[in-house]
Parts: C-alpha cells; sequence; structure tokens
C-alpha cells in the first residue's frame, strides 16, 4: 500500500506535467497568459503545509484535473456549480468508469471552455451526461452560477 500522507505530492506532480505539457491550451482555457503561469506557480509547491498562495482551488484546477485524470469532475458549492471533463481524449466506455450518478441524479453544467477548447477527440464526453444536466437546471436556483467566470459589479 502505498503511502497516503505523501499522495498529494503525486496529484500535485500530473497537475503540473498535464498544466505544462498542454500550456498553450490552458492558456486559452483561462483567458490570459498570465493567469496560466499563476496556476504553474501554484502547482509548483512540495512541502506541507503549503502557504495559501500554492492552494489548489476550484474552478481553477477543474479542467486540468479532469485532463490530467481522464475523469468527469463535479464542483459543487454554495455560489458556483460546474461539471468538467477532459479536453483531449475520447470519452471511456461506460463500464471504465469508476463512479456512477444514481439514475435521476441532477449534475451541473458542463463548463463552457470546454466547449470552445476541447479537441474533436473529447466532442461526446457530453452526451451522457445531458438528462443529469437538464435535472440540474429544473431545480437549481438564480443563486447559483454555472459558468467558469462571475462577473461582479
Amino acid at each position: 500500500m502505498k503511502d497516503d500522507v505523501h499522495e498529494w505530492l503525486m496529484v500535485r506532480s500530473d497537475l503540473l506535467k498535464e498544466l505544462e505539457t498542454h500550456l498553450h491550451v490552458y492558456e486559452q482555457v483561462v483567458g490570459v497568459t498570465q493567469r496560466a503561469r499563476e496556476l504553474l506557480h501554484i502547482l509548483s509547491w512540495y512541502e506541507s503545509p503549503a502557504p495559501q498562495e500554492h492552494w489548489m482551488t476550484m474552478p481553477d484546477m477543474g479542467h486540468i484535473i479532469a485532463s490530467a485524470y481522464n475523469c468527469v469532475v463535479v464542483h459543487l458549492s454554495n455560489v458556483q456549480c460546474l461539471t468538467f471533463l477532459p479536453l483531449q481524449s475520447k470519452p471511456l466506455p461506460s463500464m471504465k468508469r469508476k463512479v456512477f450518478l444514481k439514475k435521476g441524479s441532477p449534475m451541473p453544467p458542463i463548463a463552457c471552455n470546454w466547449k470552445k477548447y476541447r479537441l474533436s477527440i473529447a466532442k461526446n464526453w457530453d452526451a451522457a451526461h445531458v438528462a443529469a444536466i437538464q435535472k440540474f437546471n429544473e431545480i437549481i436556483g438564480v443563486d447559483v452560477a454555472t459558468k467558469e467566470v462571475i462577473h461582479v459589479n
């Protein structure tokens, strides 16, 4: 069994490798080169505890986690709910997925930037989640953001 205490080191390393390997994609996804560089800085920390400037937060890490681990990432909070899908891989067959939603369960909308910046090979990741997203949209209140960027006046 691996030393679970240090699994976070592997996660940081995996996410940093994903970001570095596809930096040009993430520069587009986050909208500005400077923000992508800031994410590199955030992930480049290998001591515990990490100071606040190196905390991995959502939704910043959503696309990176989904792509690095080839999985669906659901971000739920009381102010923002999003689903992140891998940007550059084809969808996994249902028998290879590790987590399943109970039939009729809601799922937040897919992050808008996935649709804009995903490779064509990844285009069908969303097909399996249409009903769950519709269910979410039926029950969600207007106080919860379902987009990556929230404009505050």
